[in-house]
């Protein structure tokens, strides 16, 4: 039983690895894609996550399983501590394809309960504060429990924001990462408190791993590829088209030059580069071509601009 666990863990890094070497592709040769968020540092930080996390949880594993005499104090720290890192980029992520401004108390508020896991990891591995292991999973759910559920209330509002006006690729995707994060914290919750009770080990905590893994790392796998599948990028459009939209909605030049762009999938900075502008300038005339399409974000202005005929 321990060999097989140990192979499907081999397994979902393997995808993981895949998944994070085609997106850095992507990003690294700026080859064209259906949505450019794909190729942003927020989807690179979040599927490096993803694979890091699951390798870690593979080296928990086999340690405890085939090195028992391997001290795992500081695997144990870093895995807790790096899942709510995860849960942070899981809603930039989401955010990014909404098309929402990140909120200013958001970062302070995750970096101060990432700190707090941090200092009750550390205390408890080093014996720093002596605590049973009941009042540790007190700690542990009561600094776990408000990422989680602020993670899904805003995974539920940026899905349905995204609904409204991304692509059927982004609307699948999105929604399964839903259901696996809300899974992976249930399971979370409900492992600690089995060892809150004085529970022993649960195979069912390397399988439900298992399953979180295999699904996220084959959706960034899916995600990636069909991202950059020639035949669904219809995206492009052509000089005639940008001129048919210039007409219609009274654009400026630099305004049809920028949404030529931005349904090619090109990132502000990207765009900044191409127009020998700064990356402000550029916010700008894309708020200002918002206002013209009558759209309240980057998804919606893209699917009104691939409309023109």
């Amino acid at each position: 039983m321990g060999i097989i666990i140990a192979l499907c863990y081999g397994f979902t890094v393997l995808l993981g690895v895949a998944a994070l070497a085609i997106q850095i592709l992507l990003k690294r040769k700026n080859i064209d894609v259906i949505g450019g968020n794909i190729k942003g540092n927020t989807a690179t930080v979040f599927f490096s996550l993803i694979v890091f996390l699951n390798l870690a949880n593979f080296l928990e594993f086999f340690f405890w399983k085939f090195k028992p005499g391997v001290s795992m104090d500081v695997l144990y720290v870093v895995t807790v501590v790096f899942w709510l890192i995860l849960g942070y980029y899981f809603i930039e992520f989401e955010r990014e394809f909404a098309g929402e401004i990140r909120k200013a108390w958001v970062r302070p508020f995750f970096c101060l309960l990432i700190l707090s896991s941090l200092f009750l990891e550390v205390s408890t591995e080093t014996d720093l504060i002596d605590m049973s292991m009941h009042t540790y999973y007190n700690f542990y759910l009561l600094i776990q429990t408000p990422i989680w559920l602020y993670a899904v209330f805003c995974s539920i509002r940026y899905t349905i924001r995204i609904y409204a006006g991304a692509e059927k690729l982004n609307q699948v995707v999105i929604v399964i990462y839903d259901i696996v994060f809300l899974i992976s914290w249930m399971a979370d919750s409900l492992i600690a408190v089995h060892y809150r009770a004085g529970g022993n080990y649960l195979v069912a905590e390397d399988i439900s791993s298992i399953f979180v893994w295999v699904i996220l790392s084959s959706t960034n796998l899916y995600f990636v590829w069909k991202s950059c599948n020639a035949s669904e990028n219809s995206a492009l459009k052509t000089e005639t088209d940008l001129e048919k939209l210039r007409q219609r909605y009274n654009l400026s030049d630099r305004e049809k030059r920028i949404a030529g762009l931005l349904v090619e999938g090109k990132s502000n900075l990207e765009i900044a580069g191409e127009l020998d502008m700064s990356e402000s300038a550029v916010k700008v005339h894309n708020h200002r071509l918002y206002k013209k399409l009558g759209a309240e974000n980057r998804v919606q202005a893209v699917n009104l601009i691939r409309e023109i005929q």
